[in-house]
């Protein structure tokens, strides 16, 4: 039997081309897989958090100065008997077989390139991040005018928030921050299942 070279090599491209399009895909739709699921799911690039210049030069470790939240002064999180963490403020941070809600959220104390979009906040300090999110969700449960807050589109049972902290808390990083110099973020997004943390992380527009 005569081996079909040409019938070969014609597959063979249709499933690199295959290939290529399933890599793209899983590239746009890698930040809304963290969001649904809860996890942290790996950027094409590899999962290395890389910091980047929040100015013109300097040091890659440079910030801007950042606003403490006043809910860090003595901000302490309570365990829970199921060992889960709960904050002055009533959030709930669980934990699954990867890695708990505050890893998570912690992720977003330094920007990462092998994203699409990646909110940075400014504080990278654990009590700094949580208390600004403790911040936030006051406002939420005050329904105060600076919170736009929706039902998520991939889960109703979730809510999405957008909380105008009137001050820079962060910067928009990832691929698209790069390309727009960093764009200065002044919203908490906040998504929450009742008052379990999903995710948390700076935005610059609802």
């Amino acid at each position: 039997m005569k081996f079909d070279t040409r019938n070969w090599l014609t597959k063979r491209k249709v499933i690199s081309v295959a290939l290529l399009l399933l890599v793209a895909l899983y590239g746009l739709l890698e930040p809304k897989l963290d969001e649904w699921t809860g996890w942290d799911w790996p950027g094409i690039s590899g999962d290395n958090q890389q910091n980047v210049n929040n100015d013109s030069g300097g040091d890659s470790e440079q910030r801007f100065d950042f606003e403490p939240s006043p809910n860090a002064d003595g901000f302490k999180l309570e365990t829970l008997p199921d060992g889960t963490k709960r904050s002055p403020a009533g959030l709930i941070y669980t934990k699954n077989r990867r890695e708990t809600r505050i890893e998570h959220v912690m992720r977003h104390a330094k920007d990462n390139q092998s994203r699409p979009v990646h909110g940075v906040f400014d504080a990278n300090s654990e009590t700094d991040v949580l208390a600004l999110i403790d911040e936030a969700y006051e406002l939420v449960k005050q329904n105060s005018n600076l919170v736009k807050g929706q039902k998520s589109q991939q889960d109703s049972s979730r809510m999405e928030y957008w909380v105008n902290m009137q001050r820079r808390i962060g910067m928009v990083g990832g691929q698209k921050g790069k390309r727009d110099n960093f764009p200065a973020a002044n919203y908490v997004k906040l998504v929450l299942a009742d008052n379990r943390v999903i995710t948390a992380y700076p935005d610059d527009k609802p």
